[in-house]
């Protein structure tokens, strides 16, 4: 991005911070170049009243411009100090002639535009191109020319009060005109709080993916062994690894050259192998030290095995394990966990393999509701009718074993029962229909179905 366009930036960035906006690394360059410009304001109006240039007394006609009884127009004389002409002087060329100013980072970390060569400078912000070469004092001119432009009349109204303290003046003009800065103070303690919650959703994220196995490598900086408290020197043993798939510099060599600083990374994620066959060693205890990033990369559950020679094969036969529950592995970098301890082994010779086992319970996969099946329709007799009821109780009552009724009998034939009861059902009210107790055969009901 050249200079033309972060300048161009810088002018259009948000500043009204009364409004709740979220606080931003341009906001935050806006409100200093508004300080920038209301101190540079104060450092020449001071060399305006300290010269001996100064009138005394300039003359400023009243509103209504009529002449008083003693031949005075109207008019009010004022000292310099509140004067017009001397809001006029000060911020005469004021825009252009800022310089000496560096993008530096302030007490709270921000940037900030400063010429205090204490504070360390932002440098990737300073150096420019070569048609940019004050790129910082640029920016500031580009903000002064807007902020005067816009807020010329109140500014000015602010530099002819001269009861007001440098404090005060600054804060008049940043936040109370140009409200670049205001509730800057309320806007960085949102900032804080928006962080620290991002902060505790990751690391609710890092452990969700710790406790499920999501991740796709694990990664280890130191590994350690001891015996009765006395850490194991590994200068004679060999670490590799089962999967030999390791970015370039982060190998399981890196496990036991004593440096914290160094990792290995392991993007397959199987076992590490540490080999005393050149070193002579009885262990009761083990560790590992994080790495230096990304805490969802930490093994938090393994096995810890010792090699076994049997007929020309190789056995695993497991010293200790961590995993249910868990480890609860730090999330601060670059931590020593605590050792691990287990029954005195004579390792001289053997392997050690550390198995890291990702993933934790299976979830049970809840089971999916099979279809009701759909049992015959139940055949109804004429004689299971009920003398009393109407058709529609009887169709509407679920209680009954009759309420389903076939629409087809076994020969695939309608069925006139279920013919009949519909038709009855739809121009019978429950008073005006009893089904009689002598009801024996279809032609009866049919032959009431015609009267009806």
């Amino acid at each position: 991005m050249n200079c033309k366009v972060i300048v161009a930036v810088l002018v259009v960035a948000t500043a009204g911070y009364a409004s709740g906006t979220r606080l931003n690394k341009l906001g935050l360059l806006k409100c200093s170049a508004c300080r920038v410009l209301a101190n540079e304001i104060l450092e020449k109006r001071r060399e305006l009243l300290e010269s001996e240039k100064q009138p005394v007394q300039v003359s400023h006609r009243l509103g209504n411009g009529k002449w008083d009884p003693h031949g005075d127009g109207g008019v009010k004389k004022v000292g310099y100090a509140n004067s017009e002409l001397m809001a006029i002087e000060t911020t005469e060329g004021l825009c252009t002639g800022i310089s000496g100013y560096k993008l530096r980072y302030d007490e709270n970390g921000d940037r900030t535009f400063s010429k205090n060569a204490k504070l360390k400078e932002a440098e990737g912000y300073n150096k420019l191109d070569s048609d940019c070469a004050k790129k910082p004092n640029k920016m500031i001119e580009q903000a002064c020319v807007e902020f005067m432009d816009e807020f010329d009349e109140e500014i000015h109204a602010i530099i002819r009060n001269s009861e007001i303290d440098d404090e005060t003046f600054v804060k008049k003009i940043c936040e109370e005109t140009i409200e670049t800065c205001r509730n800057l103070e309320y806007e960085r303690k949102k900032e804080a709080a928006n962080k620290a919650a991002y902060e505790e959703r990751k690391v609710k994220r890092w452990e969700r993916a710790r406790q499920d196995g999501t991740g796709k490598t694990y990664q280890i900086a130191e590994f350690h062994f001891s015996m009765e408290g006395v850490e194991i020197d590994l200068t004679d043993v060999t670490a590799t690894s089962e999967s030999g798939e390791h970015p370039k510099g982060e190998g399981p060599e890196n496990l036991i050259d004593k440096d914290p600083n160094t990792k290995c990374l392991d993007n397959a994620r199987k076992s590490l192998l540490f080999n005393f066959a050149n070193a002579s060693a009885i262990i009761d205890a083990f560790t590992f030290t994080t790495a230096n990033d990304f805490p969802d990369r930490d093994p938090v559950r393994w096995h810890l095995q010792i090699s076994e020679e049997s007929s020309g094969n190789t056995t695993w036969v497991n010293i200790t394990s961590t995993i249910e529950p868990p480890f609860a592995t730090p999330i601060e970098r670059g931590v020593k966990l605590p050792w691990f301890t287990f029954d005195s082994v004579n390792v001289t010779g053997k392997i050690l393999r550390f198995e890291p086992v990702f993933g934790g319970a299976k979830k049970v996969k809840k089971e999916k509701k099979k279809p009701k099946e759909e049992l015959p329709p139940k055949k109804t007799k004429l004689s299971d009718l009920q003398p009393g009821r109407s058709t529609k109780d009887y169709l509407n009552d679920p209680t009954i074993p009759h309420f389903e009724l076939s629409t087809h009998d076994e020969d695939g034939n309608p069925n006139a029962l279920f013919e009949h009861v519909k038709k009855i059902s739809k121009v019978l009210t429950d008073e005006e229909l009893n089904v009689p107790d002598n009801v024996k055969d279809m032609e009866a009901l049919e032959k009431e179905d015609e009267e009806l």
